[in-house]
Order: structure tokens, then sequence, then C-alpha cells
């Protein structure tokens, strides 16, 4: 008898594309060592941002945030090994002076120095992005070199919905940059944009209440418009996560419930995958194909997930074993929608499963890998086992959930990665597995 379920498979169901974000300083051959054959592709937080300062156009700079004694080539490299794409990032989540010259970058294109012909510092912008991806760079293990797999953004500072149309063209020009650089190089562009139910509500349908950055980076970016004419390597990977209100159940020990609850939390996200596939169909729907989505989850209780100690006053002190501590608050930025229990991810694994959409998690963690990877095995076990898990696997995550299941080699009896024409969410090409050698 084999000691997998693989024989016994129906045809290849194809891999549903499992992706992480990570610091930079993270992405060592240590840190990777159990990511074998369970990860598609990782995005560094920040690779490259614009400057502050420049004006006019934008100046696409590198942040240098790398392991110590490290180069970018070490860093993609310690990903190759596995098999993992190493995709850079472009982050503009927090940086109030380098998003507010994005955005004055935005308003030349609209009305200022480029406004005559837009298209041509955009192109101008998406060479500068696709030429750094571009580059081999040195790996002192091997003397040889290599490049990146693609880029992520997070981009969350954008003040004015209506500059939608000109982040459709921005994305999509480096997608065909990417692409027309290297053919069929297999290279990707994510866009971490966010949570919509239609076309500018967040959380409640018909509410036209989503933040500004979210309504300017809709989903239809994903669908070619002229002048682009494909666009299949861009990869829409919503922040589904951070939407909700918490409230305390108990000031004095900093407990709290999740205000609208996981089923909330379940609905939420069964609406953006319904609106984003376009079902059902209607005036509103996005349409996106299911090879290039993928749902954003937030897998801990982040800094803006936290109540906060406070003294009698309600100054902040560091913690609860301080001396002055009286009770928690909840911060003004305390959110939820985030997913820290593995029984839930497992869940969510099994309706991405169903419709047929990949996952991207925010966000690898600075300890505890071996246990930490181990979580992630579980949640490519029901997204990509060859024959589906029975349901008992979700709340008992070994064998004794599924026989077929391995925690020792938790790759076996599935669609493994690193594979051409996988997996479903852009695929791979003979030229991105032929990346990953190096």
């Amino acid at each position: 008898m084999p000691d997998d379920n693989s024989e016994a498979a129906p045809a290849d169901p194809g891999r549903l594309r499992i992706s992480l974000w990570a610091g930079t300083p993270l992405i060592t051959p240590a840190n990777l060592a159990g990511a074998d054959r369970i990860l598609d592709d990782l995005s560094i937080l920040s690779t490259l941002v614009n400057d502050a300062v420049t004006k006019p156009g934008l100046n696409i700079v590198e942040d240098r945030k790398l392991p110590h004694g490290a180069g970018w080539g070490d860093v993609i490299h310690a990903c190759h090994e596995k098999k993992i794409q190493c995709f850079a990032g472009y982050d503009l989540a927090a940086s109030p002076h380098i998003g507010a010259r994005f955005n004055d970058w935005l308003n030349e294109l609209d009305n200022g120095s480029f406004a005559g012909d837009p298209d041509v510092e955009i192109a101008r912008v998406a060479g500068s992005v696709v030429g750094f991806l571009g580059k081999s760079f040195p790996v002192a293990a091997t003397s040889g070199t290599t490049s990146f797999d693609g880029i992520s953004f997070d981009i969350e500072t954008i003040r004015d919905p209506a500059k939608d149309a000109l982040m459709i063209d921005f994305y999509q020009e480096i997608a065909e940059q990417l692409e027309s650089a290297q053919p069929g190089g297999g290279r990707v562009l994510g866009v971490a944009s966010g949570g919509l139910v239609d076309d500018d509500s967040a959380t409640d349908k018909g509410t036209h209440v989503a933040l500004a950055s979210v309504k300017a980076q809709p989903y239809k970016m994903a669908n070619a418009s002229p002048p682009h004419s494909s666009v299949s390597n861009l990869l829409l990977r919503p922040m589904c996560y951070d939407a909700f209100g918490i409230t305390l159940d108990d000031p004095r020990t900093g407990l709290f419930h999740r205000t609208q609850g996981p089923t909330r939390v379940t609905r939420w996200h069964n609406e953006i995958m319904d609106y984003a596939m376009a079902k059902p169909m209607g005036p509103n729907a996005a349409g996106v194909s299911e090879s290039q989505f993928q749902l954003g989850i937030k897998m801990f209780a982040g800094s803006n997930n936290r109540p906060q100690p406070v003294d009698a006053a309600g100054a902040p002190v560091p913690n609860a074993s301080d001396p002055r501590f009286d009770h928690f608050v909840v911060s003004s930025f305390a959110t939820d929608g985030y997913m820290d229990d593995d029984v839930e991810i497992r869940q969510r694994c099994r309706e991405l499963r169903k419709r047929g959409l990949g996952l991207c998690i925010f966000a690898m963690f600075t300890g505890g890998l071996p246990a930490f990877w181990q979580r992630i095995a579980t949640f490519n076990w029901v997204l990509n086992a060859k024959v589906p898990p029975p349901a008992a696997f979700d709340r008992d995550p070994t064998p004794n959930g599924d026989p077929a299941f391995n925690p020792a080699q938790p790759w076996v009896g599935t669609v493994e990665p690193g594979t051409l024409a996988q997996p479903r969410q852009v695929p791979h090409t003979a030229l991105s597995i032929a990346r990953l050698a190096t």
C-alpha cells in the first residue's frame, strides 16, 4: 500500500497559491527551513519605495532593511532553495511623507506637470520598477546571481478615490512591462488592495464608506483595459482584515470579544469573493478571474488589534505588570477581522478550495518558526491535498483527522509548488521554474 493517497487521487486538481508577507530580516535559510514544499511565494514587506522630496515625477529608491551581512541575492536565493518565489515589496502603509509624495504625483498626473500625457510618466516610473526587478544580484553561497520573481504593492495612503483610473493604468503598465521585458518570464505583480463588497463599500453593501485608498484600487484592475492588452500576471490579493471595532468584555483584564464574531467575518469574506468573482452577476461586479485572486487574511493580533494598558487617569503604561496599571482601554485604532483561530482558517481554506481561489497570509512571525510552518502546512493540506481532506481535519489537523496527512512530510499527497503550470493563480512558466534554480 502507498504511504499517501496520491495513487487513489482523481486527475490533478491544480494547486491553489499560498503566499506570505515577511520582513526582509526574517528571510534566511534557517528561518525558511520549515517552508519546504508548502509555500508558493514570499513577499518582502518593503524593497522599493518612492522618495519624499523629488519633484516633479516619482523617484523610485531602495529600502534596504536586509539581514545582517546579506544582499538581495542572498535573500532571493534563500527562497529559491525551497522553490519559493521571492517578490520585492513596495510599501506605502504608514510613512506620511512618502505617502504624501505619492499623492502629489497622482495630482501631477491628473492636473499638474504630466496632465498633458500622463501615460508617458506612468511608463517611466513603471520602467524604474521593472528595471530593478530585472537586475541579477550576486549570491554569496553560490558565486552566481539571481533575480526577483515579481513585486507586491501595499499602498494604503491614497487620499482621492477619483484617482482610480490612474492607479489602474499604473498597475497594468507594470504588469505589462514585466511581461514584455521577459516574454514568458512568469513574473508577477501582486496588489494588496482592500476588502470590497461592492464598488465602494468595504464591509456592508450599499454603505459607500470604503476608504479612499481602497476605492482608488478597484478590483477591475485585474481585467485588461486599453492601452494594455493582457495583465494575466496581475494578482489581486485584497487585505480582508482590520475592518471592525473591538469591544472590551472586561476593562480590567483586557478580555474582548470579536465585536461582529467569526460568523460576521466569514460572511464578509464570502461577500468579498462573491463580488470579486461576479457571483451573483450584477452592475457592480468586478468579474476577476479565479487565476488572479487570493483572499488576504491576517492571522495574529497585531499592534492595531490589542487593547491598551493605562493608569487610573487613562495615561498609557508599558504593560499590565506595571505598578501604575489600572485598566485597559480600546485604542481608536483597535480593529478586528483578523483570524487567530486555526480552525477558522482551515475552514476558510476549504471555502477557497471550493471556489478555486488562493490564500495570501499576513505575516511571517518573528518567533516559534517550526510551529508556525506546521500551521501553514495544515492550511496547505486543506487547500492542496490531492484528495479533499475530511471535515474532521479542520479541528484535528493530525493523522487522526486525516490518516493521509503526515506531519513529518506534510507535502506528501499534495499538489506541490514550484512545478510547471502550477499554481492556478498566475502559474509557473519554464522561465519562472528556471529562476527558482538560481
